[in-house]
C-alpha cells in the first residue's frame, strides 16, 4: 500500500513536490485497480475522498494510522511462503516430516502464555519471543506461524512486567478484539454467516480509513452520495478484484481458468465466462435464485432487498484476505507434531469452525477462513454445472491467489476502452520483490486456445495488415522470470506490446475454433503496458503485505521510494517517453487509418518518441 502510495503522490498535481512532467497524471487517470495489499490502497483513496496522500501519511489517528498493529498482539510477519504451488508445498511438507519431534517446539510459546496468564507468580517466564520483522525473507519450516502466537519483543511478558505491564497489554489487546466482535455482530443479529474476514476488515478500517469512514454502518454505496470527488469524477473510478474459490478443492489454484471477481462502486460480478454478470453493490446480500429475490412479502406481491452488506471493511479485506492459506498452512504444520499442544491449537480452531476434516464440505458455517459472500447472488444463474451456479454461498478470497498479483483483468475489456496501463509490480518472488512471475502468469492465461471450461478473449488484427484473418493474444509477450533477472528488467520500467503485429502471440487453433464471444469487436488495440517492478531506488520497500505496523520513518521510506519507482528516479527522459507511451495507440490508429477523423495517411511519429520507443519497448528479441 505505501509504495504504491508514493506512486499516486508523484502524478498528483495536489502534491507541491511532484514531478513537474508527470504531475496532473492522477487526475487524468480513468480507473484505478488494486488487489491484496492494492486494494487498500485504492479504497483508502476512494473513502477518504480522494484526499491528497502527503496528507493521509501523517499517522494521525484521524487519518492513517499505522503506528500500531493492525492486528493487536499480532508481530509482523512475511507471506511470501503461503502462495506455493502444489508441488513446492508437498516437498516443503516432507522435509518437515523428516524433523516430526514429539517436542512441543514452537507451541511451547503458547503453553507458557496461558500459563503466565493464569499465575500471579513472579517466576520468569520462559516464552522468548521475538518479532519479525516483515521485510526478512527465507523464512522457513512456518516459522511466521508460531510468530503468530507470540508478544513481540519489546512487549513479551517477563518476570518484571509480568503482572503490570503484560496483564496492561493483554487487556488493551482483548479489548481491541471486544471491539471487532461487537462491530461484527449486527453482522450475525441479521442471520448472516460471518468469517474471518469480517473482524480483518473491520480492523484495517480502524487503521487506514479516516475517521468517519470507520464505523460498521459504512458501506460503498452510501459512499457514492455523499464523496464530493466521486460525484464530480475528480477521482479514478476504483476497483478492486477478487477470486471465487471452491472449498470443496482447497489446495486447487489456477491462473489458467481462475474465477475473477470485480468490485466497483456501483457493481459486483465477473466479465468472464463463466458468469458474465454483475449485481448492484447496493443488494449484495440480498437472497436471490436464478436472478429471482426469494424473500417474499406477505401482504402483497412484492420481493425484499438487503441493503448494507457493502461495507467497506468487509470489502477490501476479502481482496486481502489470505486465511484460507494461513490455517491450511498451520494444519500441515500441525501434522509434523505430537503433543498435547497440538490437541489443544486443533481443539481452539474447532471451536473457531476450523477443521482439516470439514474441508470437503461445502458449509459456510465450517469455512470461516474464506470471505463468506452468503447468500451467492448469482445462485443457480449463468452457466450451469460450476462452483458459482451449484452453491448457495459465495467463497472469495485474495486477489493474488490466482498469481496473477496485477490486475490487468477489469481493464482488457472493450467497455472501458483503455489505452494504456500503468502497472506496479509488488509481488514478493525473489527476496520479497518481484521476478516477473506475475507477467508469465498473465501471459500463460491469455495465450491458451484449447480451455473447454473458460471463454478467452483474443482480437484480430485490423484489416489491411496481412493479407488473411490473424488472431492474436490480447496480452502481450513478455520476459520470462530467468530473462527479467538475468537482464535486469526489474531495475527499470518497460513497455509491453508496443508493436500490435510482433509483441503479440499469434494464435493457432487445432482443436477448437474460437467463438465469435471471444473475438473482440474489429479494429480494437489492446492497451500498451507501461509495467515497473518494485525495487530499492532509495529504500528497501520488501516488505511483507502483512507487515502489520509501520512507524514514521519507515511509512515515508517506503513512500518516497514509491515517488522515486514512479518517475524513475525524477527522470525527465522517462518522464517524455511516458507521454509517448500514453499516445501509443493513438499513434496505431492513426498509422493503420482506423481512426475515423484521419484517413489521409500523412502520419509520422515524432522522432522523440521513436526514440523513446527503441529505448523502454521490451522486444522478446
Amino acid at each position: 500500500m505505501l509504495t504504491g502510495a508514493g506512486v499516486i503522490l508523484a502524478l498528483d498535481d495536489r502534491y507541491p513536490n511532484s514531478s513537474l512532467c508527470l504531475n496532473g497524471l492522477l487526475q487524468s487517470t480513468s480507473y484505478i485497480a488494486g488487489i491484496s495489499g492494492g486494494s487498500w490502497l485504492v479504497m483508502s483513496n476512494f473513502i477518504n475522498d480522494f484526499e491528497p496522500i502527503h496528507k493521509l501519511q501523517n499517522l494521525i489517528p484521524e487519518e492513517w494510522d499505522l503506528s500500531e498493529s493492525l492486528l493487536q498482539g499480532v508481530p509482523n510477519f512475511d507471506t511470501s511462503d503461503l502462495q506455493k504451488t502444489p508441488l513446492q508445498q508437498q516437498q516443503q511438507q516432507q522435509q518437515r516430516n523428516k524433523y516430526k519431534s514429539k517436542k512441543q517446539g514452537m507451541f511451547s510459546s503458547i503453553l507458557d502464555l496461558f500459563t503466565s496468564m493464569k499465575s500471579t507468580s513472579t517466576s520468569s517466564s520462559s516464552s522468548s519471543s521475538s518479532s519479525s520483522s516483515g521485510s526478512s525473507t527465507g523464512s522457513s519450516g512456518g516459522g511466521w506461524i508460531g510468530n503468530l502466537f507470540n508478544l513481540p519483543q519489546e512487549q513479551s511478558l517477563t518476570k518484571s512486567n509480568q503482572t503490570t505491564d503484560g496483564y496492561g497489554l493483554i487487556k488493551k489487546y482483548l479489548h481491541f478484539y471486544k471491539e471487532l466482535l461487537i462491530e461484527v455482530r449486527d453482522k450475525k443479529k441479521a442471520g448472516f454467516h460471518t468469517s474471518f474476514t469480517d473482524y480483518w476488515g473491520r480492523a484495517l478500517a480502524r487503521r487506514i480509513f479516516k475517521s468517519t469512514a470507520r464505523t460498521p454502518g459504512a458501506t460503498i454505496s452510501a459512499a457514492t452520495h455523499v464523496l464530493a470527488s466521486f460525484k464530480e469524477y475528480d477521482q479514478p473510478f476504483p476497483i478492486i478484484g477478487t477470486i471465487e474459490k471452491d472449498p470443496s478443492n482447497p489446495e486447487f489454484s489456477t491462473n489458467f481458468e481462475s474465477h475473477c471477481f470485480e468490485f466497483t462502486p456501483f457493481e459486483f460480478g465477473s466479465w468472464d465466462s463463466y458468469l458474465h454478470a454483475f449485481i448492484p453493490i447496493k443488494y449484495l446480500g440480498t437472497s436471490l435464485k436464478a436472478n429471482v429475490p426469494t424473500k417474499k412479502s406477505t401482504t402483497a406481491n412484492h420481493s425484499y432487498c438487503v441493503s448494507g452488506f457493502d461495507n467497506v471493511g468487509f470489502i477490501t479485506g476479502t481482496s486481502s484476505s489470505l486465511f484460507n492459506h494461513v490455517f491450511f498452512s498451520v494444519y500441515k504444520l500441525l501434522e509434523s507434531y505430537e503433543s498435547d499442544a497440538v490437541s489443544l491449537i486443533e481443539t481452539t480452531l474447532k471451536s473457531l469452525g476450523l477443521s482439516s476434516e470439514w474441508k470437503a464440505l461445502k458449509n459456510p458455517k465450517l469455512h470461516a477462513d474464506y470471505a463468506l459472500y452468503s447468500p451467492n447472488p448469482f445462485f443457480q444463474y449463468g452457466k450451469k454445472n460450476t462452483s458459482i451456479w451449484e452453491s448457495p454461498d459465495l467463497y472469495l478470497v485474495d486477489g493474488g491467489d490466482d498469481g496473477q498479483n496485477i490486475p490487468f483483468h477489469p481493464f482488457l475489456n472493450v467497455a472501458r476502452n483503455v489505452d494504456i496501463i500503468l502497472a506496479y509490480d509488488m509481488s514478493n518472488e525473489r527476496d520479497n520483490y518481484p521476478n516477473g512471475t506475475v507477467l508469465a502468469r498473465t501471459s500463460q492465461r491469455y495465450k491458451q486456445t484449447n480451455n473447454t471450461n473458460i471463454e478467452i478473449p483474443y482480437f484480430r488484427l485490423p484489416d489491411g495488415i496481412t493479407s488473411k484473418p490473424i488472431i492474436k493474444s490480447i496480452f502481450p509477450k513478455v520476459p520470462t522470470p530467468k530473462q527479467f533477472i538475468t537482464y535486469g528488467l526489474n531495475k527499470y520500467p518497460i513497455f509491453l506490446g508496443c508493436d500490435i503485429v510482433e509483441d503479440y502471440e499469434t494464435l493457432e487453433f487445432s482443436d477448437m475454433i474460437p467463438k465469435k464471444t471471444q473475438i473482440r469487436p474489429q479494429n480494437y488495440l489492446p492497451p500498451l503496458i507501461v509495467y515497473h517492478a518494485n525495487n530499492n531506488y532509495s529504500y528497501w520497500s520488501n516488505t511483507s503485505t502483512f507487515q502489520l505496523s509501520y512507524n514514521k520513518t519507515e511509512v515515508y521510506g517506503m513512500i518516497n521510494n514509491g515517488y522515486n519507482l514512479a518517475t524513475y528516479m525524477n527522470s525527465t527522459v522517462f518522464s517524455v517517453c511516458l507521454n509517448c507511451a500514453i499516445l501509443k495507440r493513438e499513434f496505431d490508429r492513426l498509422s493503420l487509418q482506423i481512426n475515423p477523423k484521419w484517413h489521409d495517411g500523412k502520419f509520422n511519429i515524432p522522432k522523440i518518441c521513436k526514440k523513446c520507443y527503441k529505448t523502454f519497448c521490451w522486444r522478446d528479441n
